[in-house]
């Protein structure tokens, strides 16, 4: 998926979480007095409304390519799970823990409640961490590879390179690949990241074929 699309999807998925914010807060006149409830309306704005929009977004664009082609072999994206806590984690954290301990980052000021909070936010983040790598597969067709599935992975496309990014690739698009164990990359021209999947010997060699006759060249690692 291009920057351009990774972009759109990033900011409906922004827009859409300050319409959700704005909209709705407004008919919680409670909601300010309760910090406990405010607190995870906040977070659902974050580690729900945007993943979602996101995820729903990407669906959207891939949607024609869904049967457009016969896939050949259909493999799982590499397990990079811990970047993608971290990013699920770092956020809780400056929206749960962080403004209650202040400017001086106060930890005595935490209560259990929000240990409580935080504790389910980063529940609900594996749990989408867990659909994300238990949905999301790597399709190789005549023409392309399409990466697809239900897919709560947070994109943040300024700056960041492609690492099994949802999206479609041609074969056109990669400059190499080269096997390394049971884990096959697929490196994408211009620097603009890799694509790396999994499966037995037996699999990778049948897909290293076909790479073969798509001119895709071979590398050692």
């Amino acid at each position: 998926m291009n920057n351009t699309t990774r972009s759109l999807i990033f900011f409906a998925g922004l827009a859409a979480v300050v319409f959700y914010y704005f909209s709705i807060i407004p008919l919680l006149p409670f909601a300010m007095e309760q910090p406990n409830f405010y607190i995870h309306y906040l977070a659902a704005s974050v580690l729900v409304i945007f993943p979602l929009v996101q995820l729903l977004m990407r669906k959207w664009v891939l949607k024609k390519y869904q049967l457009k082609d016969e896939f050949l072999f259909h493999l799982n994206i590499h397990d990079a799970k811990a970047v993608h806590r971290i990013t699920f984690y770092a956020i809780s954290f400056l929206i749960i823990l962080l403004p209650v301990t202040g400017n001086r980052f106060d930890l005595s000021a935490l209560l259990p409640v929000h240990y409580f909070t935080f504790a389910f936010w980063v529940f609900i983040s594996e749990i989408w961490i867990f659909v994300t790598y238990k949905t999301t597969k790597a399709y190789f067709g005549k023409a392309y590879i399409l990466i697809s599935g239900y897919d709560f992975r947070l994109d943040f496309p300024l700056g960041s390179i492609l690492y099994s990014h949802s999206g479609v690739y041609y074969y056109s698009d990669f400059k190499y690949y080269y096997i390394e164990g049971q884990t096959l990359y697929l490196i994408l021209e211009n620097d603009r990241g890799k694509i790396a999947v999994e499966s037995t010997d037996a699999v990778l060699s049948n897909v290293a074929s076909y790479l073969n006759a798509q001119k895709v060249k071979a590398i050692k690692p």
